[in-house]
């Protein structure tokens, strides 16, 4: 766990052993997967409820693997991108382009978009007294509460870094599937980190990319 560096020096209790059936890309979902992860815990979803994802970049594509993977059965993803919808169909969840779909209809909301729009729209699904977590950091704008938040009663809460990877290493290294090579869409040179980022402000983008420092 060094972040975005080429190498280090770290405390073995930030090292994880990777098995030898895991694939590399696999592996790489450790970090951020927990950290969904965490966000899950926080609203609980149970196994008859209905939840909706805004967003199927990695961090909401990650939230359907965890979810699938442990027992929630309806999940539904609003993304714009059909592409992404695909990978999200694939991982085990509906997906929709936004306002394809009935407001009022789910229990709990899960923000992944990082857009006002989705975000507005994911809390005018949910069901009044619906439970909500916000995973994104609202970097495409600022993330306003619409007035179906108030009128319906829905809760809100937050969630940034995980709290236990060992814990989630040990579940991930269990549930390996070469589904989530597939959100690993583009491999670059670490000279093509600049010109990458900015063109990562435009659509199409890939879900996440890997830089091979090799």
């Amino acid at each position: 766990m060094l972040g975005h560096t080429s190498g280090g020096i770290a405390s073995a209790g930030r090292v994880f052993a990777v098995p030898d059936h895991m694939a590399d890309r696999q592996a790489l979902c450790l970090v951020l997967g927990e950290e969904t992860h965490k966000g899950i815990r926080k609203v609980a979803p149970q196994t008859a409820e209905n939840v909706l994802i805004a967003g199927a970049g990695l961090l909401g594509l990650l939230s359907v693997f965890n979810l699938t993977r442990r027992g929630i059965a309806d999940v539904t993803v609003l993304e714009p991108d059909p592409q992404r919808r695909a990978l999200a169909h694939r991982l085990g969840a509906k997906a929709f382009a936004p306002d394809a779909l009935p407001h009022d209809q789910f229990d709990v909301g899960l923000e992944c978009s990082a857009s006002p729009a989705g975000f507005g729209e994911l809390l005018r699904h949910l069901r009044p007294a619906g439970r909500c977590v916000v995973l994104s950091d609202g970097n495409w704008g600022g993330l306003v509460l619409p007035p179906e938040f108030h009128a319906r009663e829905l809760s809100l809460v937050a969630s940034s870094d995980g709290e236990d990877y060992h814990a989630y290493a040990n579940w991930l290294w269990q549930h390996a599937d070469s589904e989530l090579e597939r959100l690993f869409q583009q491999t670059i040179r670490p000279d093509e980190l600049p010109a990458t980022v900015r063109r990562l402000r435009q659509w199409p983008r890939p879900v996440s990319v890997v830089v091979d420092w090799t």
